[in-house]
């Protein structure tokens, strides 16, 4: 049940998935697993304070290390970031877990609080050490291509994504990379990736909206395509990036009304990002 749920929330069934975790934790509270997949779901779709509480309710037995990844992350996404650095920090020096899975996940979740804090070196150095260790996953190698962007580094992304597959999110960031250094190999990614959306789109599968709105945006100068993609991505996932897309959709079309959820939820939860303030401060300049 637990590695349905999982793959439930892959495919962005987050109704299905809460339910079957829901139901795995009324018949064991202290199934740590459920515990903490819900926790994460929760803070995906924008539930902080549901992430909070199974945070809380984590047993010992998950260990110091997997609570105080919760619990940064929580901190991370309602005004208390430097908290939940601080805690990071700590429970990673801390635990015999920090040079294992678990430990490079933590690391992972350090690094992007980093980049919300602005503490780019600190958050370059978490990311290098963490690519360095075997077959890191998507979501790290996407987290750091999105850090090299943003500095200003495409090249490096193109070294750093090559040979790591095909998906969707890994031939996102090498278009955006190619395109700003004008890379033939951008004709080619493109092609896959208008055709890979366009059979999704026909199939009545919307699981990558976040890519397809970031890749319309930033690789085909789509605005009109994008805004609309991104708006329905916001409407059920709330994380940082989901925010950030739909504050860039939003300025570039030249339509700020359509982003006032998005200053709202900031506004709820408490969330300040460096990523995000410079787009929320521009948007209020705008008509």
């Amino acid at each position: 049940r637990i590695l349905r749920a999982v793959i439930r929330q892959a495919n962005h069934e987050f109704t299905s998935a809460t339910a079957d975790l829901d139901a795995i934790l009324n018949a064991a509270p202290h199934n740590a697993q459920a515990r903490l997949s819900r926790a994460f779901l929760r803070l995906v779709t924008g539930d902080i304070s549901g992430g909070a509480s199974d945070c809380m309710a984590l047993p010992q037995a998950a260990g110091s290390l997997v609570r105080g990844i919760c619990l940064a992350r929580v901190a991370a996404l309602s005004g208390q970031a430097e908290k939940g650095r601080v805690l990071l920090n700590r429970v990673l020096a801390q635990d015999s877990q920090s040079g294992k899975p678990m430990g490079h996940f933590g690391a992972t979740v350090l690094a992007d609080i980093n980049v919300g804090l602005g503490r780019s070196g600190d958050a370059r150095q978490l990311f290098e050490t963490a690519v360095k260790m075997p077959n890191p996953d998507v979501s790290l190698l996407s987290a750091y291509a999105d850090f090299l962007l943003d500095a200003g580094e495409p090249e490096k992304v193109l070294t750093l994504l090559d040979g790591r597959g095909q998906s969707d999110a890994v031939m996102l960031r090498q278009s955006i990379a190619a395109k700003r250094l004008s890379d033939r190999r951008l004709q080619s990614w493109r092609k896959i990736l208008n055709e890979r959306f366009a059979a999704a789109a026909a199939a009545g599968v919307r699981v990558h909206m976040r890519e397809e709105a970031r890749f319309r945006l930033e690789v085909e100068d789509n605005v009109a395509a994008a805004l609309p993609l991104a708006i329905a991505n916001w409407e059920i996932q709330k994380e940082p990036a989901d925010a950030r897309l739909l504050l860039q959709s939003a300025i570039t079309a030249g339509e700020s009304a359509v982003a006032a959820d998005v200053v709202a939820y900031a506004a709820r939860t408490g969330l300040s990002d460096a990523r995000l303030s410079p787009l929320l401060a521009q948007l209020k300049g705008q008509p």
